[in-house]
């Protein structure tokens, strides 16, 4: 019987006429049958039959642990809820990262261990490394916006020696130019008007 793991019987006839010789094998014997009107012994089984290892009982004790039961879910809760966390971070959502966060150092307070330190050293890091690339991009367009700034001053004084020569449609041209380039050049736009016919910006 000991060498059938994994089989099962719907009736099994069971002697320990010699006893038992390993720790284990009145289970194994009695676990084969698919219920218990199936079994019958050819004698009762008898106390010194029935012995566990150390190591049995130990794991026993703790097996129905209520305290490790609570630390493992509480362990189980905390993973979670950091894993939560850096996936709202990552996506921008600092609400929801701030809610995950506190929720986890309360299962778990993790942020004083060194691989903790190294994750979250990376992610203001990393938030750092954003900030500067927004900062380089703002610097970018501010000096694309004041070269526009200049192209639409060149144009304005093209629009004014224009007029100046007489070729009001040039003027108005040049004027248009100058507020493609810069929408905010109210010169451009107050003298696009006065020569326009039509007092507007239309071609």
């Amino acid at each position: 019987m000991h060498k059938s793991q994994g089989l099962t019987f719907r009736q099994v006839n069971i002697d320990f006429t010699g006893g038992v010789f390993a720790g284990g094998q009145a289970y194994v014997a009695l676990s084969r049958c698919t219920s218990l009107e199936g079994i019958s012994l050819e004698t009762p089984v008898r106390r010194e039959d029935v012995f566990v290892r150390p190591e049995i009982l130990r794991f026993a004790q703790g097996y129905n642990d209520g305290r490790l039961i609570a630390s493992a879910l509480n362990e189980s809760k905390a993973d979670r809820e950091y894993h939560d966390a850096a996936a709202a971070f990552d996506g921008g959502d600092f609400d929801a990262f701030l809610d995950s966060f506190f929720k986890a150092i309360h299962h778990r307070y993790d942020i004083e261990k060194p691989a903790a330190r190294r994750l979250i050293r990376m992610k203001l890091n990393r938030m750092n490394t954003l900030r500067r690339e927004n900062e380089r991009l703002e610097d970018t367009l501010r000096r694309q916006r004041e070269f526009m700034k200049k192209l639409a001053a060149e144009y304005t004084l093209l629009g004014k020696e224009c007029e100046r020569e007489r070729m009001p449609e040039a003027a108005a041209a040049n004027y248009r130019k100058a507020l493609e380039l810069y929408p905010e050049a109210h010169e451009a736009r107050r003298r696009l008007a006065a020569v326009s016919p039509r007092g507007g910006e239309g071609g």
